[in-house]
């Protein structure tokens, strides 16, 4: 995320201190009701045996877009202390409709036009209405069309009633950051939204506030009075609000170049979001406050304690 034009402007205006300190960020990842149904529910990332926890396979594959971007915010501030809660609320057999009986597909089930989370609805409708792209095109090797994505949902995961599915996984959770100087941030991870992966963020600084949504942002400054709105502009065709493209461009001249800087972050940092994230789920699972310092280091130990045993004739 960091590398959207939209980021990257709200980053310059972050770190010039134009603000003032940055001093809370409120943050909101709205996974869109259909979208966490055809990838968390039925796709890849369903199952925590499979992939991972949710967490880490949305928030961070998409957090550490998003716990990775609050800590570059807040950066030379490290995490200090985590808090987290979060389930499966919904999506399961016991919030099955009754009025669904025994059916366990939705080609087959009689609530498939009233049901949001229909695979008709999901794939087959937009196919029909001309949209062959995704979601219904990662349903398929060939081409998506009516035929083909109806095989499959006779007979792959997508066409199964998501409350029969095999999830297992958080459809909901909220995550608390204190950093190193006592300011703070809070983050969601939500899949009922009708918008899709199109965060929200209000940052607060001491002199002004700052409140996006990917697309625009207003920065109020409460010294002058003045608000002011701003479009970022980008190239389509990357995902993430051009953030893919950023990255890749990033990457490509850090190479060329052998400049390390070019990518604005190291290995380091984004191993230190990685276990922000990891921290935020054992606080979730064990339901206490976990000290982001002293989670590391015990981390690290096991990994020297690892390979030391690796190592050990």
């Amino acid at each position: 995320m960091r590398y959207s034009p939209y980021s990257k402007e709200i980053t310059a205006i972050v770190h010039s201190r134009a603000l003032g300190d940055l001093v809370n960020v409120v943050h909101v990842e709205p996974v869109g009701y259909y979208h966490f149904a055809h990838s968390f529910v039925r796709g890849n990332w369903a199952n925590e045996s499979q992939s991972s926890f949710s967490l880490l396979t949305k928030s961070c594959q998409y957090v550490c877009n998003d716990i990775d971007i609050l800590c570059h915010w807040f950066s030379p501030r490290r995490p200090a202390r985590v808090s987290s809660f979060g389930s499966l609320q919904h999506f399961r057999k016991s919030a099955k409709p009754s009025a669904a009986g025994t059916a366990t597909r939705c080609l087959e089930c009689p609530l498939q036009k009233e049901c949001a989370y229909s695979a008709k609805k999901i794939y087959l409708d937009p196919v029909a209405g001309g949209n062959p792209g995704w979601p219904a095109a990662v349903l398929v090797d060939g081409v998506a069309d009516i035929e083909n994505i109806t095989a499959a949902l006779q007979s792959g995961p997508y066409g199964v009633c998501v409350y029969e599915s095999a999830n297992d996984v958080c459809d909901h959770q909220v995550v608390n950051l204190e950093f190193s100087d006592g300011s703070t941030a809070s983050f969601t991870m939500v899949a009922y939204t009708s918008a899709i992966c199109e965060r929200q963020t209000r940052l607060h600084f001491t002199h002004g506030e700052i409140v996006g949504d990917m697309n625009t942002y207003t920065v109020s400054d409460f010294r002058s009075g003045k608000t002011t709105r701003h479009v970022p502009v980008h190239e389509t065709g990357g995902g993430h609000g051009g953030g893919d493209l950023g990255l890749i461009g990033a990457f490509v001249e850090a190479v060329a170049t052998g400049r390390q800087e070019v990518l604005g972050t190291d290995v380091g940092e984004v191993l230190r979001s990685h276990l922000t994230v990891f921290a935020a789920e054992t606080s979730r699972r064990e339901g206490r406050v976990v000290d982001c310092v002293a989670f590391e280091k015990e981390a690290r130990q096991r990994v020297t304690e690892m390979e030391a045993s690796a190592v050990a004739p």
